[in-house]
């Protein structure tokens, strides 16, 4: 068996009496079912496994620990949603809804516009960050879905585009725009009650985070991906690099783990430079960026549709280590 770790500094894992219980996470879950039934979106299919094989109760919970309780059933309702859509659209792309999602969750869209039902339960997601987010944060926040939606149909056209996988540049330039970093950091707001500054985003040490964040989690979600992937005929960044090499997938996958701890190091860089000049207002951030990238590794090890070992060709057996506490 062959092995490589994916490591994170001790103190981007939140501390284990932050973590819900098995009970906690349970109630949450039930109670999405309860609203995607209710709102027409559990009917088809194969719909209450891919509901339980995501497990969005554990994904919002892990990664956004510090989430005030009144604020985790929006949010979860959210991502269940979007975990649904995303598993029906990832290959068939685009619909042609990605205004009028990014409209719906902003609640700008005119409930008249609703012609479905996964429309209208985004409508009605809209309505609630509504009562209590800014026109701004919203604003924002129906754009990164509407740039998600479209990043999804841009990932379609790469899978078809013939010629095997893609280079490992061109597939992440699509690939970490889709992995929805974006979007769940603007619900980190949401979830904290907290709004950032558009200066503070706009800040370039912070754009730059954000960009590894996007990348971390894609090495993060193609390495857990390796099986699921391969079983799909589905894009993957250990396929690009092996096929871009001409190398055999345990030496891209390797490749990737450095790749990965570069990218832990250059982040541990920036963010140091700034801490030394953010607004005490805004340095609940950093913590709550590395919650979110560690917390998204640990759902998805926790969760039946990926896996942390993997059968490569040539007969060799891939095990991947991560340093995540226990609890």
């Amino acid at each position: 068996m062959q092995r490589i770790e994916l490591s994170y500094p001790t103190d981007w894992w939140p501390p284990a009496t932050a973590l819900p219980t098995p009970e906690q996470c349970t109630t949450l879950q039930d109670h999405l079912v309860s609203w995607l039934t209710g709102h027409g979106l559990a009917r088809a299919p194969g719909t209450l496994a891919t509901v339980r094989s995501t497990s969005a109760a554990r994904a919002i919970v892990y990664s956004m620990p510090a989430a005030l309780p009144a604020r985790l059933p929006t949010v979860v309702h959210f991502l269940g949603c979007w975990f649904l859509y995303d598993d029906a659209a990832e290959g068939a792309g685009i619909d042609g809804r990605e205004t009028a999602a990014g409209q719906a969750l902003a609640g700008t869209l005119a409930v008249e516009r609703c012609r479905d039902d996964q429309l209208r339960a985004w409508w009605d997601l809209g309505q609630e960050f509504s009562r209590t987010m800014s026109p701004r944060w919203r604003d924002r926040f129906g754009k990164h879905f509407e740039a998600w939606m479209y990043g999804v149909g841009d990932e379609a056209l790469l899978a078809r585009s013939g010629g095997g996988q893609p280079p490992l540049a061109g597939y992440l330039a699509v690939r970490t725009q889709t992995i929805g970093v974006d979007v769940l950091a603007d619900l980190v707001e949401y979830a904290m009650d907290r709004e950032l500054s558009p200066d503070f985003l706009a800040d370039p040490y912070v754009q730059e985070l954000q960009q590894l964040a996007r990348t971390l989690a894609t090495i993060d979600n193609d390495l857990h991906s390796i099986s699921k992937d391969r079983g799909n005929d589905w894009l993957n960044g250990v396929f690009s690099l092996a096929d871009e090499r001409d190398v055999p997938e345990l030496a891209a996958c390797r490749e990737l783990a450095r790749l990965h701890a570069a990218q832990v190091a250059r982040y541990v860089l920036v963010e140091s430079r700034l801490r030394t000049r953010v607004a005490p207002a805004d340095a609940w951030w950093l913590g709550a960026m590395r919650h979110l990238v560690t917390g998204l590794l640990r759902w998805t090890r926790s969760v039946p549709r990926y896996a942390h070992e993997h059968a490569l060709p040539g007969g060799t057996t891939l095990h991947i280590d991560a340093d995540q506490p226990v609890g």
